[in-house]
């Protein structure tokens, strides 16, 4: 029983590294770990994953938006990606954002689908690592959708516990927003 425990581990091992190595060679994944200093560079900084992104987000803000008067404010933007995008992606709404109206935003998702199965025998450390690889599609998404739309910023998902995710976006907002920020 333990041998067969171990070999389906080892398996699982294997097929996790291809995985995260065919992933690396496609450029979906950073090289090295993130750390504060180089996560400002890599998420400004355009890259492989942007193209893939924006092919990503353009076709669903385009199918979802056909109706749609346009949006007038970045809040109507976010309330958009909260209701309309998630739903679309992963059949259910955002079950939190917060704002501080000057142009920082925070999704929350409390059973976040991408990473609800996501585990790893080597602990939470490794587990949390792994589920912060499924997070930055979404934030791509999102980061995408935000840029057709014509606001630039940068979004950063946050994984603390398993499937809890946060994503944080920092707009940049335009001078007509910010003179009605207190």
């Amino acid at each position: 029983m333990a041998s067969t425990l171990r070999e389906s581990a080892a398996f699982a091992t294997a097929r996790t590294k291809r995985i995260e190595n065919e992933m690396l060679e496609a450029g979906l994944l950073p090289t090295q770990a993130p750390t504060q200093a180089s996560s400002k560079k890599a998420s400004t900084a355009p890259g492989p994953r942007d193209s893939t992104t924006s092919l990503a987000s353009n076709r669903p803000k385009k199918r979802l938006c056909a109706h749609r008067q346009p949006f007038d404010d970045t809040l109507e933007v976010m309330k958009f990606i909260c209701k309309d995008v998630w739903v679309a992606l992963f059949d259910k709404q955002v079950d939190n954002l917060r704002t501080n109206r000057r142009g920082m935003f925070q999704l929350s998702d409390a059973m976040f689908k991408p990473i609800l199965r996501v585990s790893s025998y080597l602990g939470r450390p490794e587990t949390i690592r792994k589920a912060k690889l499924y997070a930055t599609f979404p934030a791509g998404i999102v980061r995408g959708i935000l840029s057709t739309m014509g606001y630039s910023g940068t979004v950063v998902p946050e994984i603390t516990a398993v499937p809890q995710c946060t994503l944080k976006v920092n707009i940049k907002l335009p001078k007509s927003e910010m003179s009605g920020a207190v």
